[in-house]
């Protein structure tokens, strides 16, 4: 299975920090030679050839950027973030643009001989005048100022985000950096979205205190993580962001994996059918649900949309189901088979969609005996209401408790075993 992109191409990182080297040379030069006329002749002859050399390399990135596939936003910033960060990059772009641009019009109104190297010049763009001039020097220091304070809100921002919030934002754009997933960071109070009143539910029946796991009979269920749920870009990401974002499902998900993982629970995932052409051709008849997927072809079998999110894909010993066709884990599946094979009786449910996959699957697993937790706050829907309905009020009657990710991740961290043994082969794909 191919890996979904993290981070910025390659060409796009060297033209990133070559560019953030010649800004920064360039705006430093630019302030020396204001402040000091000791080397002027030499500190222009290094400015003039480096602006326009910006300005091609800024239209050279911004033609690559369009062209190319852009890495997700750590699922850490909201929505109103992720506006601001694209309209601050447009903005850089402009700067860098509307600068070296200005600058050549301002010496060409002067007639100064704009030298690149040696004998080959510039041709001037403006007619000659001394007002236009002024006006264009002035525009040039206006323009440089506003340059040096997005830069400096560019770096304080992903300095915030890589040194606070711990979520990989520099990642991105890190030179040489292998294209891995966004770092998961470890539970910070400060960075967690409250959620909204609908993720609470009113009755519980068991809590935490009153919930205890074992390794060698507990295991984590993983459900539909695909891309298309739960990525930038993804088929179905624009209806479930509002949720997921809001109760921070993509992390606590990750969280509640890792340490599944670090406590030796055995890992199970619950996959829905990937699409692929001809799946209801002979069907005599289809629910809704599976009607809709058809024609909007989600989870695409060989697709970005249909691949697993870096995060969440499986490793060596964790267990792959096969693929349901409905909503169920179990339905028709070999789900059940692999779980009593391991022993299993307790079952830690993440995952999409609260409503439809999730519900469906705990259900399902409350009729053949076990013990279902459902983790509140690592899945999500395409709605609040979806979320009050299935927490509220129905997942009560199967699940044996629902909790926070904080409260799950502290129980399975305080559960002693050994590694799980491995009765069977490493998983198969469906």
């Amino acid at each position: 299975m191919a890996n979904q992109r993290t981070q910025f191409t390659a060409l796009m990182r060297i033209l990133h920090w070559t560019m953030a080297a010649m800004i920064l040379t360039m705006l430093a030069v630019g302030v020396t030679m204001v402040a000091s006329l000791a080397h002027y002749h030499i500190l222009v002859s290094i400015h003039r050839p480096l602006g326009v050399a910006v300005l091609i390399l800024a239209v050279v990135r911004f033609v690559v950027r369009r062209a190319s596939r852009l890495p997700p936003f750590p699922p850490t910033m909201s929505r109103l973030e992720r506006r601001a960060a694209s309209a601050g990059e447009y903005a850089m772009y402009g700067l860098m643009l509307a600068l070296p641009l200005v600058g050549w019009a301002m010496l060409s109104a002067a007639r100064y001989p704009i030298v690149l190297l040696g004998s080959v010049h510039l041709p001037f763009i403006v007619p000659e005048s001394a007002a236009l001039y002024a006006t264009l020097r002035t525009a040039h220091t206006i323009l440089a100022g506003l340059l040096f304070l997005a830069v400096l809100g560019h770096v304080g921002a992903v300095l915030f985000h890589t040194l606070i919030v711990r979520d990989g934002m520099l990642f991105r754009m890190a030179p040489g950096a292998p294209n891995a997933g966004f770092p998961i960071p470890r539970p910070r109070a400060a960075t967690l979205t409250p959620p909204s009143r609908f993720f609470e539910p009113k009755e519980v029946g068991v809590t935490m205190a009153n919930v205890t796991y074992e390794a060698g009979i507990t295991g984590l269920l993983v459900i539909d993580p695909y891309n298309d749920f739960i990525s930038e870009g993804g088929k179905l990401w624009d209806r479930t962001k509002s949720v997921a974002e809001k109760n921070g499902c993509i992390l606590h998900m990750a969280e509640v994996l890792d340490a599944a993982r670090k406590a030796n629970v055995r890992v199970f995932y619950a996959l829905h059918r990937r699409y692929r052409p001809g799946d209801y051709d002979s069907w005599t008849h289809i629910a809704p649900i599976q009607e809709s997927a058809l024609k909007s072809k989600v989870f695409e079998n060989g697709s970005w949309g249909g691949e697993i999110r870096r995060e969440f894909e499986p490793k060596p010993g964790d267990l792959v189901a096969q693929e349901h066709w409905c909503s169920s884990g179990f339905a028709n599946t070999d789900l059940d088979l692999l779980l009593k094979a391991h022993g299993i009786h307790k079952l830690i449910v993440i995952g999409l969609r609260v409503n439809t996959c999730l519900e469906a699957t705990v259900r399902f697993a409350a009729e053949l005996g076990y013990e279902v937790t459902v983790v509140k706050d690592a899945t999500a829907g395409f709605s609040e209401e979806e979320m009050h309905v299935v927490l509220d009020v129905n997942i009560p009657n199967y699940a044996s408790a629902i909790v926070t990710t904080n409260e799950v991740v502290a129980s399975i961290l305080a559960c002693s075993g050994a590694p799980p043994k491995t009765r069977a082969p490493t998983p198969r794909a469906a």
